[in-house]
């Protein structure tokens, strides 16, 4: 029989995991991976589980216990701390000593004779003195397996049956236990992986422009039309600039598709060189898909910093896989005035929301689209000065509220007016909760009543809280979860409120 016949526990039903693990899934540095397991073996027996964890340079793994769910689900998370490919699985195996002491303590309990339990359980202790001495390297003091030798000692000859009862149960000894454990037939499932990108990916407004003062409006990438023969040096600092790649240069899937793949990189490579660090593709799915996991993946190994924006089809399961491919961003464009789902796809990929000028409702647009999503755009072009006004202020709170700064933490609010939308952002770690209202009516103004989510949003039961508009500058005293607002379509068709009711939300 193999080895393999021994290994008792079954993994499955891993998450997150896209495509069995063909793809990565995407993070940005500081956000958190949930990663969850079935694992359950044979029999009665305990397991430990265990999330493995590593740098995809690096060869060894770090390691954090899992917690045990109902129904033999695990989890555990992990933070990415630096930009690149991160590697991570799960392990796990049948636990002797944790079904020892697990028993032990029902016989306990029960009253029963536990002497023999005892004699088992020193032998379990003297297997892992082995196993410690065996993991020491040359040269280091052997600690920790002359501690587990003498322990088993004690448990098995001790004098006084309550010590060595009070020893079988000690948390210092089934720690000890744990760091040497039997692994020797764990069940590890398959490595996956995660792309972790820099914060820019998570957060970030964009101007589709030919001109480096429109960064004066708060914008933190400037993308041309065309690419720019050199990077503008008259941009503000942190203010980047992407790059449009052209069409397919050469016979992509043809006899010479090497060549034509090989040059295309050479054109990233040398913008790259020039400092640039963000690239946008329109049409990408005109180019083969496999040349896109081949660019991206060869230019990310290399610059684990660069990223990507798709300016596909709407077509959405070629916009999914280009997503899978390896683009940070698949533009979506905000048509017309309407609630944006929460994007569910955050494994996987972010929308970078899109507005371009035109239409009677642009107003409504270019705010839901710079307070519904972490990510949004906008077509500049000529625009009038109030609407650059109104660009630059949506900017300022963007950059101001965290709450704004992820696609998290989004929900929508009933009214009794459905020419209104409302909707609450709430960053709980910083205490920072926004509610925007919206005239969805590009001609008239709208009235009525919003029903508020007090608990969400940390509002008091029984007394006033103070909320700041803050769009306008306006300041309101209000009281319980349902409030009147008025919104004229022009020039500022929404109210962003700062909600003071949450205990340490911003004061300002």
């Amino acid at each position: 029989m193999s080895e393999a016949g021994r290994q008792r526990v079954v993994i499955t039903a891993v998450t997150p995991e896209i495509d069995g693990g063909r793809f990565p899934i995407r993070r940005v540095v500081g956000e958190a991976v949930v990663v969850e397991a079935d694992a359950f073996a044979d029999g009665r027996d305990a397991i430990a589980c265990r999330l493995l964890v590593r740098p995809a340079h690096a060869r060894a793994w770090s390691e954090a216990p899992m917690t045990a769910q109902p129904g033999d689900r695990w989890r555990a998370s992990f933070t990415a701390g630096e930009v690149g490919r991160w590697q991570y699985t799960v392990t796990a195996w049948v636990d002797h000593f944790k079904t020892w002491r697990r028993d032990l303590r029902l016989r306990v309990d029960a009253g029963q004779d536990v002497t023999a339990d005892l004699l088992r359980g020193a032998a379990l202790v003297r297997d892992a003195a082995r196993r410690a001495d065996e993991e020491q390297k040359p040269g280091e003091r052997k600690t920790e397996a002359r501690i587990l030798a003498a322990l088993a000692a004690d448990l098995e000859t001790g004098a006084d049956p309550a010590a060595r009862l009070r020893l079988a149960l000690d948390d210092e000894l089934a720690l000890l236990m744990d760091r040497h454990t039997d692994r020797r037939f764990a069940t590890t499932y398959r490595e996956l992986n995660v792309v972790v990108d820099r914060e820019r990916a998570r957060f970030c407004s964009w101007c589709e422009t030919d001109r480096g003062e429109d960064a004066a409006m708060g914008f933190d990438v400037l993308a041309g039309a065309k690419p720019k023969p050199q990077i503008d040096s008259h941009i503000e600092p942190g203010v980047e600039t992407a790059v449009t790649l052209d069409g397919p240069a050469g016979d992509f899937d043809g006899e010479d598709w090497r060549t034509a793949w090989k040059a295309q990189k050479g054109v990233v490579d040398r913008w790259i060189a020039q400092g640039v660090r963000i690239f946008t593709v329109e049409e990408p799915d005109a180019w083969p898909f496999a040349f896109w996991e081949w660019l991206i993946g060869a230019v990310k190994h290399e610059h684990p910093d660069v990223l990507f924006l798709a300016v596909a089809s709407a077509r959405p399961k070629v916009m999914d896989r280009l997503a899978r491919l390896g683009f940070t961003w698949i533009r979506r464009e905000l048509r017309e005035a309407s609630p944006v789902e929460p994007d569910a796809t955050r494994d996987l990929w972010r929308s970078l929301l899109w507005v371009s000028p035109g239409g009677a409702d642009f107003h409504q647009r270019l705010v839901l689209a710079a307070t519904q999503a972490a990510s949004y755009g906008v077509s500049a072009g000529e625009l009038p000065d109030g609407v650059r006004d109104l660009i630059t202020r949506l900017n300022a709170i963007r950059r101001e509220n965290p709450a704004f700064q992820s696609d998290r933490g989004l929900r929508f609010h009933p009214t009794d007016n459905d020419r209104i939308l409302c909707f609450s952002r709430v960053d709980a770690k910083a205490a920072n909760a926004l509610l925007v209202a919206v005239n969805l009516d590009p001609v008239q103004a709208q009235s009525g009543w919003l029903e508020l989510p007090g608990d969400d949003l940390g509002l008091p039961r029984d007394q006033p809280y103070p909320v700041h508009d803050l769009l306008s500058g306006a300041r309101y005293l209000w009281h319980g979860t349902r409030s009147f607002v008025q919104l004229d379509p022009q020039p500022i068709p929404a109210l962003v409120f700062r909600v003071r009711g949450r205990r340490g939300n911003d004061r300002r």
